[in-house]
C-alpha cells in the first residue's frame, strides 16, 4: 500500500507458524484470494477475520495488527535480541 510499512502480520505469522494460503483459508472457511488480499493488504480484513486467524494461530488478535505507537519491531528483530542476550547470558555463566 503505497511503500507503507505493512500493517498487518498475517504473512509474518503464517511463515513462522509454516501455514499455506490454502490451509489457512480451509480453516476459517475463506477463500485463498481472501487470504493473499489481506497478506499483500490489497483489502482490508474485517475484525472478524482476524479474530478467526489468530483463532487458528493461537495468538492474541493484537499479535496480528502492527503498533501504531511506539517502537515497532519485528519478530525477527525481537527473536535475534532474544538470541544475542541468551548468549550474553551464557558467556557470563562460565
Amino acid at each position: 500500500m503505497n511503500g507503507e510499512q505493512n500493517k498487518f502480520r498475517v504473512k509474518e505469522w503464517m511463515i513462522r507458524l509454516n501455514i499455506s494460503r490454502k490451509e489457512l483459508a480451509d480453516k476459517i472457511g475463506v477463500s485463498e484470494t481472501t487470504i493473499t488480499n489481506v497478506c499483500v493488504e490489497r483489502a482490508m480484513p474485517s475484525m472478524q477475520l482476524l479474530f478467526d486467524i489468530a483463532k487458528v494461530f493461537d495468538v492474541d488478535v493484537r499479535d496480528l495488527i502492527v503498533p501504531t505507537k511506539g517502537n515497532s519491531y519485528t519478530q525477527q528483530q525481537v527473536d535475534k535480541a532474544k538470541e544475542l542476550l541468551q548468549q550474553s547470558l551464557d558467556v557470563l555463566s562460565k
